[in-house]
């Protein structure tokens, strides 16, 4: 009996024995594949935050995209701007002190751009009224005000990411998003000192959700992100069909979905970068905008044990600017909403003097 049940056991035992030394050396395969992808992201160079703002008013998931106005850039005006989704836009100065709250609905992002005057238009996307929120910034005194006659109703279900940039003059795009991938690019132009129109230019769709975008109007294109996929450049022209190419994915090594805010560092001279929040591994990627789009390096924004600042978590919107902000920021800043803030109970904004982040760069990363 004992012979006999050995003899039958064993076709069965051989396959089970087979398909688990299989399995085990897949796993290892893969396992080893995953590791080739790229670093981890503790092994990203660190930079340190070197303001951080008032923490938003409302727990939980609240603070989200930040904008960044130069304003008199040297005298140390500049204001950053902060969404907050559950009912505000928020004002900051370099300092991290909040000097207004805007009660103007649930806004999810922001951006904005100059205009010839020396003032500055911001748009926001507004979960509340699911249009286009218009705010006038006044470079004279700082202030920041909506202009709900210009507010743009878009029809979208679920208004989600947003990003402005200028066609000229008084003369703007505006992408908007819904959270189900549809896109809408408006033409919006300034049609008084405190009033501004829109015109529906072009639509498209993206099939995962997108969010964060950002316009390159140097180069005349869109960078769009699909939050599940990867980064998108498209033309910037609304009478060209809409054909965008695919400029990296998550499956490579600089993105971990979800793929979040977007923004670019353009100096008067020197290198273009690109720069994305990677929210599944809490890093930056950042990319040259060359003669082609190229990826360098990514960081983290590591707790700054010196000044007390946290790092960041879970980031959601980005902002960068190259201009000179005085003798601490020269170089101009990185901002990036911090997911977590560490000891506080509310989520808030982080501000990176930008020369920290041009240390990690390849040298010859970018001609």
């Amino acid at each position: 009996m004992t012979a006999t049940a050995t003899r039958l056991l064993r076709p069965a035992t051989r396959p089970a024995l087979v398909f688990a030394t299989l399995f085990t050396i897949l796993f290892a395969a893969l396992a080893l594949t995953g590791c080739a992808a790229g670093p981890r992201a503790a092994d990203y160079p660190a930079v340190l935050a070197d303001v951080e703002t008032d923490p938003v008013p409302d727990e939980g998931d609240a603070a989200d995209d930040p904008a960044i106005w130069a304003r008199t850039a040297r005298d140390g005006g500049a204001l950053v701007l902060g969404s907050n989704k559950l009912r505000a836009l928020h004002v900051y100065d370099l300092d991290g002190r909040e000097t207004r709250t805007l009660e103007s609905g649930r806004l999810n992002n922001v951006d904005l751009r100059p205009l010839p005057d020396g003032d500055a238009v911001a748009v926001a996307s507004n979960r509340t009224t699911g249009s286009i929120e218009v705010f006038l910034l006044d470079a004279a005194t700082g202030g920041v005000r909506p202009l709900p006659g210009s507010a743009v109703a878009t029809g979208l279900d679920e208004i989600y990411g947003i990003c402005l940039g200028s066609a000229g003059g008084d003369g703007f795009h505006v992408f908007v998003n819904d959270k189900d991938g549809r896109y809408q690019q408006w033409s919006l132009s300034r049609t008084d000192p405190a009033a501004f129109s829109a015109r529906l230019a072009r639509q498209f769709r993206l099939a995962g959700q997108p969010e964060g975008c950002v316009v390159d109007e140097a180069a005349g294109h869109v960078y769009v992100g699909e939050e599940p996929r990867g980064i998108w450049r498209g033309t910037l022209d609304p009478a060209a069909a809409w054909a965008p190419e695919l400029v990296d994915s998550v499956d490579g090594p600089a993105l971990v979905a979800d793929v979040e805010g977007l923004t670019i560092y353009s100096p008067a001279a020197g290198p273009r970068y690109l720069l994305a929040s990677s929210q599944g591994d809490n890093s930056y990627a950042v990319y040259c905008l060359g003669d082609e789009v190229r990826y360098l390096v990514s960081f983290r924004v590591a707790d700054n044990e010196t000044a007390g600042i946290d790092g960041t978590e879970e980031t959601d919107g980005i902002d960068a600017t190259a201009a000179d902000l005085g003798p601490r920021f020269p170089r101009g800043i990185f901002v990036a909403q911090d997911g977590r803030n560490e000891g506080a109970d509310s989520q808030n904004f982080k501000i990176v003097d930008w020369r920290r982040i041009e240390r990690v760069i390849p040298e010859a990363g970018c001609r």
